[in-house]
């Protein structure tokens, strides 16, 4: 499933940003498919970066119990980019260590953070505004949630009706 074909509509800073630290989320709903699914990538779009801004990671999180809209604390997989941290504006793909298995007709959340950053160090997330979705036969049903979420370290918020750029790649 993907929503990188769609128009874009600014960034969102991820990492430190004067004391700041964001996080971003991303939510989407697996189809379903008996059995569930086996996830092998995500690719996220980035923006022009500034400065060093750390280590960037991409985890998997549920939707926390307590408030579907949010991201679990705690991430059940986590994602390795393949070559180095975004420098340039374009897509990155980050595969699944091992197994990642999804449940089927479930809410996930794509977490993007970075560690060890200061200053005014971070990556830019691009955002589109768009709510529309490619899906592969196999991923029949998944959808992409019409607005993205941030952390700066207190609480998660909305991102104005804007979803991150995601490509999710599962079977």
């Amino acid at each position: 499933m993907s929503n990188l074909g769609e128009t874009g509509s600014g960034t969102q800073a991820v990492g430190s940003q004067g004391g700041a630290k964001p996080t971003v989320a991303q939510a989407f709903t697996t189809g379903s498919k008996s059995g569930g699914y086996t996830l092998h990538s995500v690719t996220a779009r980035f923006g022009n970066d500034a400065g060093s801004p750390g280590n960037l990671t991409v985890a998997i999180h549920a939707a926390d119990a307590n408030n579907s809209a949010n991201p679990a604390a705690t991430a059940i997989a986590n994602l390795t980019l393949t070559g180095s941290n975004p420098a340039t504006a374009g897509d990155y793909s980050y595969t699944c260590s091992g197994t990642c298995t999804l449940s089927a007709s479930a809410t996930y959340f794509v977490v993007i953070s970075v560690s060890n950053a200061s200053g005014w160090n971070y990556y830019r997330a691009r955002l589109t505004p768009s709510d529309n979705e490619a899906t592969s036969p196999s991923n029949n049903g998944w959808s992409i949630a019409n607005e993205g979420r941030v952390n700066t370290g207190n609480y998660w918020g909305g991102l104005s009706g804007r979803s991150l750029w995601l490509q999710v790649t599962a079977t």
